[in-house]
């Protein structure tokens, strides 16, 4: 795997590598049987149009997931390429029925719906101030009636 990876670099003409470690990531490739090797590039070089091979990554997980699944680590990586493959299904189909303009669509409609949303809650909010000012009114009107007179009232 490595060394695929050392004389790939070395057929594109790009440096050496420094003995010991380096970081890498498994980009995807057209091919899917080509060896991991070819498939190797370091992070250092890795570009935002690379895309990282994920199913490698949780392929490399079988041995964990077989215990979870309870069968062998053949097995799992079976059920780990068929569950991947569904959910990248299930993306692709949701992308496509869900085209930019649906999707703006549906901003504008959120918006309106917010912009409604936030006038009611002023109406409402208005309308609990005129009810709190009324019932304070109501509370002094009926504490000046209720008001006993006292005997400094009458020198004034």
């Amino acid at each position: 795997m490595v060394m695929d990876f050392i004389v790939k670099r070395n057929k594109e003409g790009k440096e050496d590598l420094e003995p010991g470690r380096f970081y890498y990531y498994i980009i995807t490739h057209p091919n899917s049987n080509i060896n991991i090797g070819r498939k190797m590039q370091l992070v250092l070089e890795f570009k935002d149009t690379d895309k990282i091979d994920k199913l490698y990554y949780f392929k490399n997980l079988k041995d964990i997931w077989a215990s979870f699944f309870a069968c062998s680590a053949k097995a799992a990586a079976e059920k780990i390429e068929l569950f991947y493959k569904e959910q990248i299904d299930l993306f692709k189909q949701t992308t496509i029925s869900f085209p930019v303009a649906t999707i703006k669509k549906r901003k504008s409609e959120i918006q309106l719906n917010s912009k409604k949303l936030k006038q009611s809650k002023i109406t409402e909010s208005d309308k609990q101030e005129n009810n709190l000012k009324k019932r304070k009114l109501e509370i002094q009107s009926t504490s000046k009636i209720l008001k006993q007179p006292k005997i400094t009232d009458y020198w004034t």
